[in-house]
């Protein structure tokens, strides 16, 4: 997904909110950011990292899985476009670096199945 304000390509993501688990989260995210729904994910794995100037400590779930159905995407304040990506091929302007580590985990996983 292309972000508006950080103006590169991002994966779909966010804070699981109460009550709910990461792969719920995931499942949430990816549809309220993308219109894609998916049925099942695939645990790839989790990353730690350090974000922002003040170098916070953050977590991420990493999931994969197929899209089964997509809803027609609108442009929002926050994701101006969405975009598949393969993993291999960089995408047309910047991209998260952290992102790109992270989807390639998750493709790996996909492939090896």
């Amino acid at each position: 997904m292309f972000d508006r304000h950080r103006q590169c390509w991002e994966l779909p993501g966010g804070s699981i909110d109460p009550g709910e688990t990461a792969r719920q989260a995931a499942v949430r995210e990816l549809h309220e950011e993308s219109g894609c729904r998916v049925e099942q994910l695939i645990f790839a794995g989790f990353a730690q990292f350090l974000l922002g100037p003040e170098q916070r400590v953050e977590y991420a779930a990493v999931y994969a899985g197929h899209a089964a159905s997509s809803d027609r995407f609108t442009p929002n304040d926050e994701i101006a476009a969405i975009t598949w990506w393969d993993g291999t091929e960089p995408l047309a302007g910047r991209m998260q670096p952290l992102d790109v580590c992270l989807g390639r985990l998750a493709r790996a996983v996909i492939v090896r199945g």
